[in-house]
């Protein structure tokens, strides 16, 4: 939908409200749900009003995607991510070392063959974008994963989660994992 710019600074007003009165709660993942929620909103409301007044966005943003493609060798499901980084925003710097952690959730179902399970968890934990790869540019896309299994994933399970964290690259993966910061967090309420 295209807005005003009058339109759009009223929503953004009004979010901002609601995100305020969400991070006064009392902490809960219900909590924290709702206020990622409000948050990736206004990441891209923020990317709207900065196209329409041509001004630089103030913040880095974060955007996964999630796709399956046919292949030669069959489908292949992929994990994206666009980054731009933000001249006005030192969280994320571009050539930063990240780390990807990707979970995805199948709720209660049956097989073809009658067989029943309760859930299913996939997590995919990766070291990316760990080199040369930001060549100067705002903006980069980057391929976080991608196999013949994902794209099954992607098909069958319900919901997922990427989450974007800099990778500190001290010490072993593990230690790496634990003392990384996040950046960003997406939820996915349909997937492919």
């Amino acid at each position: 939908m295209v807005r005003s710019l009058d339109q759009l600074n009223q929503l953004i007003r009004q979010r901002e409200n609601t995100l305020a009165k969400r991070l006064a709660w009392e902490p809960s993942d219900t909590r924290e749900r709702l206020v990622r929620k409000v948050q990736n909103k206004l990441t891209k409301n923020y990317a709207q009003r900065d196209f329409l007044t041509g001004q630089p966005q103030p913040f880095d943003e974060f955007n996964v995607r999630l796709e399956v493609v046919e292949t030669d060798n069959g489908k292949r499901g992929n994990i994206w991510v666009d980054i731009y980084d933000s001249p006005l925003d030192s969280t994320f710097t571009g050539g930063d070392p990240l780390i990807a952690n990707s979970t995805f959730l199948d709720g209660f179902g049956t097989n073809g063959s009658g067989r029943s399970w309760r859930k299913q968890t996939r997590t995919i934990i990766r070291a990316m974008a760990n080199g040369d790869y930001w060549n100067g540019d705002a903006e980069q896309t980057l391929l976080v994963a991608g196999s013949k299994s994902l794209a099954h994933v992607l098909e069958t399970f319900d919901t997922g989660n990427v989450s974007l964290f800099i990778d500190p690259q001290v010490g072993d993966f593990k230690e790496r994992r634990e003392n990384a910061v996040q950046i960003h967090d997406q939820d996915f309420y349909e997937l492919c």
